[in-house]
């Protein structure tokens, strides 16, 4: 996960890994900052219309993803469809907050509805390689959507919502739980290394349904001075949950390899912050 900067504004970028076969794939995720705080960071503002958005302009795509973007998948992100987010005197501001008579419920469950009608239609947003991408929303408010569609399970008890999804057939990806701007004292990765996307009381077909998850942070009280160590090491414990078998789930033994990725990050010159308790790293130094 990292900030960047274009000139246009600024983006968060994550990272949602999948486990497809015997393989990971890391698939980059843009937030769009609110239009007004935009306008603070940089010297333009250029908002990126949520009814009227392709990540098809090549220019785009090689500012993004450079010579690899073939490779990605684009997330599709139904909040964006959100009255509040856009000024209405802006011209896309002036079509959302048509739905503002509506009550809140229904204006977000109609806007998550045409936004799943644009995508079946192949408009606006069109993935670049492979399925799209939903937050759970968009099924929780019994939108109809493709069985290629996939789900991201970000907020709820994750175990009920995994399994509700993957009866109805639809793949999930998961990031609930793995929200690494929650912080507290002392050791918490070991929390999130015991949450399974895959341990619910569900069928084995339905398992095989869940193909991956996202190590995510929210940045309200994060910046390139502290995004580093906030998230490192805390995120290898969730990369080690995402490519290891449920049987691998004891903290006692993960300690050890956390700690020593924690000092391989430091031996190459990253910030990060101990997350085990106080030790030496003379030994790989």
């Amino acid at each position: 996960m990292a900030w960047y900067k274009f000139g246009l504004g600024m983006y968060l970028l994550s990272f949602i890994t999948l486990r497809i076969k015997d393989s990971v794939l890391s698939i980059p995720r843009i937030g769009i900052w609110i239009s007004q705080l935009m306008e603070r960071m940089g010297e333009k503002m250029y908002d990126v219309d949520p009814l009227d958005f392709k990540l098809s302009d090549p220019s785009l795509k090689e500012l993004i993803f450079g010579g690899e973007a073939s490779l990605w998948t684009e997330f599709v992100n139904s909040n964006t469809l959100c009255s509040i987010l856009w000024p209405r005197a802006s011209p896309i501001g002036e079509r959302l907050w048509t739905y503002k008579s509506s009550p809140r419920d229904t204006m977000k469950s109609r806007l998550q509805e045409h936004e799943c009608r644009l995508l079946r239609r192949g408009y606006p947003v069109q993935p670049l390689n492979g399925p799209g991408f939903f937050w759970n929303e968009v099924f929780d408010n019994k939108n109809n959507v493709t069985k290629d569609t996939l789900i991201h399970i970000w907020v709820g008890n994750y175990t009920s919502k995994v399994n509700e999804v993957t009866k109805a057939g639809l793949q999930v990806i998961m990031s609930e739980g793995w929200y690494l701007n929650y912080i507290s004292y002392g050791s918490d990765w070991n929390n999130q290394y015991k949450i399974d996307p895959q341990r619910f009381n569900g069928t084995e077909a339905q398992k095989r349904l869940v193909v991956g998850g996202e190590a995510c942070m929210w940045g309200e009280f994060v910046n390139n001075r502290n995004l580093s160590p906030r998230l490192w090491p805390r995120a290898s414990s969730i990369g080690e949950r995402l490519w290891s078998s449920v049987l691998v789930n004891d903290t006692k033994k993960a300690s050890p390899r956390i700690q020593e990725m924690q000092c391989r990050l430091i031996q190459r010159g990253y910030d990060v912050e101990p997350i085990i308790g106080p030790g030496f790293l003379s030994l790989y130094l």
